[in-house]
């Protein structure tokens, strides 16, 4: 035993000792941090599509029988983006919400009075997002009854009702939501899921004729943080 100390002496000395205790108690240390790397690292990740120049697309028309002419024809304008998983696991419970609107007119950046709003899917909602794969949700719609228009409305084109005595047929359309005026509006998107840190996307909306969506250009976002910053300032007193 005095030879062996005696030839680990040279080690102790030089620090190799203390250089295998750090690395074991590092090791150590790895070991049981590796399960929560290892989840962060296998995590589902979201992002959002849209394809360049996309415009809104037109829902094919449908005949509507027993009515005049002037209203048989009903289509809708409806504006999509796409949520692709990028991850390396099944994404639970995808949610998007719309938070803030803003209207860019004349250089100037105004907050509108919309409530937030969660975005629909397009189709049958998917409880799990596979990785690689995609889920559709409406931004806003249009619906066309006629010659009688929703105007675009955030989630989605609303649904119509007709009704009336003889020729004299007045159309509704169905939900709360107001109209968006025509014009460039910016809002704030926040895309979530289960287990999945919240990210936050700036998009343009250019509302006319047709619907354009797109994302935000760095200018936008600029504007965008400075009226953030301006609806949040707050001014102090010390007495």
């Amino acid at each position: 035993m005095t030879s062996f100390l005696k030839w680990l002496k040279p080690f102790y000395e030089a620090g190799f000792i203390q250089l295998l205790a750090a690395s074991g108690t590092l090791l150590a240390v790895g070991v049981a941090l590796w399960p929560h790397f290892n989840r962060w690292r296998t995590r589902a990740r979201l992002c959002v599509e849209i394809p360049k120049g996309y415009t809104g697309e037109t829902i094919v028309p449908q005949i509507v029988g027993n009515v005049p002419a002037a209203i048989a024809r009903m289509h809708a304008k409806v504006a999509k983006l796409r949520v692709r998983n990028i991850g390396k696991t099944a994404a639970v419970g995808v949610r998007l919400s719309v938070t803030d609107f803003y209207f860019i007119e004349a250089g100037k950046c105004t907050l509108e009075a919309m409530p937030e709003s969660q975005l629909q899917p397009v189709g049958s909602h998917i409880e799990q997002l596979p990785v690689g794969l995609t889920m559709l949700f409406s931004v806003c719609g249009c619906s066309v009854h006629g010659d009688a228009k929703s105007g675009f409305r955030v989630g989605g084109a609303p649904a119509s009702f007709s009704g009336g005595m003889g020729t004299e047929v007045k159309v509704a359309f169905s939900g709360d939501k107001p109209p968006l005026r025509p014009g460039l509006h910016i809002i704030r998107l926040v895309v979530s899921a289960e287990s999945v840190s919240p990210t936050t996307h700036i998009l343009g909306l250019e509302i006319g004729d047709d619907v354009r969506l797109r994302l935000a250009t760095k200018s936008e976002r600029r504007i965008v943080r400075a009226a953030d910053r301006e609806r949040t300032a707050v001014e102090i007193s010390k007495g």
